[in-house]
């Protein structure tokens, strides 16, 4: 029998975390080595496995060998249930071999991707690779790191607070994150943007709420024609301006007016959302931890900001909440 026909007969079974490929079983020991040798003249590294005192078997345990025979030989059809959910998990990206926690099931999981898109929103906006392995989330609003841990809690990796959670002698919270997989992650969305346009809506919806928490603004400005206050939404970027106009395409095609524009000149550039619906729509798909006129919570930014200027925190987080009541009633609510 040629050795096309044994790979396409071969079994493939779950040993530990990892997929064996078992070619043949002989008895004799020569047969063993000409199988073995007709397997590396195909450019595969097999190895005899001896069993008992009468059986050679002859094996594939490398990762590329066994994507090589399961794609070309056997298709994943045919495998377990078992090894399908191995093969999976393991086998599909190889790039990702040697990782010892791998986001590829998290990936998969529509809450816990969703989970993750957040804490990718969030490092763009305040975060940075500290190595390659691993990430840093530095802000100043306690809420803001808390929700950041839990998230990170959520899709199974550690997170790391300095200081056992307390902010630095410049009033910053820190969380650390070790995972090599995550800061490749964090790479692939600041190199290739356009990935925002093509994920699901749950997970693009918890990426803009972690980036919003992050590096957007909101404020009550007055009409032009009117003197009434209508809330407006910025998010501003200066080290990755492309990724806003792939936000705002994306927030477009849901409905929602939102347009990207220069900020200080080449500065940076700044997405803005105006119009009552868009408002609406955008705070009815998140719930930020602040800056949200929900609740009224401003974030600590803005608290300073309004004790500089001599205005009470307490009344703005007061005219956000009456405000979007008023938003609300006008869309029964």
């Amino acid at each position: 029998m040629g050795i096309e026909n044994l790979l396409e007969r071969a079994a493939v079974y779950v040993k530990g975390k990892y997929l064996r490929v078992r070619v043949k079983i002989v008895r004799d020991r020569e047969e063993a080595l000409e199988i073995a040798q007709a397997l590396r003249e195909k450019g595969f590294n097999p190895v005899i496995e001896r069993v008992g005192s009468r059986y050679y078997y002859v094996m594939l345990a490398r990762m590329e060998d066994v994507v090589r025979v399961v794609d070309r030989y056997i298709g994943l059809e045919r495998l377990s249930r078992r090894a399908r959910e191995v093969y999976e998990s393991r086998y599909r990206d190889l790039s990702l071999k040697g990782l010892k926690y791998k986001l590829t099931l998290v990936i998969e999981d529509p809450c816990k991707r969703a989970a993750l898109f957040y804490i990718l929103g969030a490092l763009v906006g305040d975060g940075n690779e500290v190595s390659t392995y691993r990430v840093k989330l530095a802000v100043k609003d306690r809420e803001f790191a808390d929700k950041f841990e839990k998230k990170v809690r959520e899709i199974g990796l550690h997170a790391y607070r300095p200081r056992g959670g307390r902010p630095d002698s410049r009033g910053v919270y820190e969380v650390l994150v070790n995972s090599v997989h995550l800061c490749r992650l964090f790479r692939q969305i600041l190199e290739t943007p356009a990935m925002l346009l093509s994920v699901d809506p749950r997970s693009f919806w918890a990426f803009i709420e972690g980036l919003y928490e992050a590096d957007g603004s909101l404020r009550l400005i007055r009409g032009k024609r009117t003197e009434k206050e209508y809330f407006e939404i910025r998010i501003r970027q200066v080290s990755h301006k492309e990724l806003l106009y792939v936000l705002a395409e994306r927030l477009r095609s849901l409905g929602i007016n939102a347009r990207v524009g220069k900020y200080r000149g080449e500065y940076a550039r700044v997405l803005r959302i105006k119009g009552k619906e868009s408002v609406y729509r955008f705070f009815q798909s998140i719930n930020p931890v602040i800056k949200n006129p929900k609740t009224g919570k401003l974030s600590y930014k803005q608290y300073k900001s309004c004790l500089l200027r001599g205005i009470d925190p307490a009344v703005i987080s007061k005219k956000w909440k009456e405000r979007w009541e008023e938003y609300a009633s006008e869309f029964n609510i």
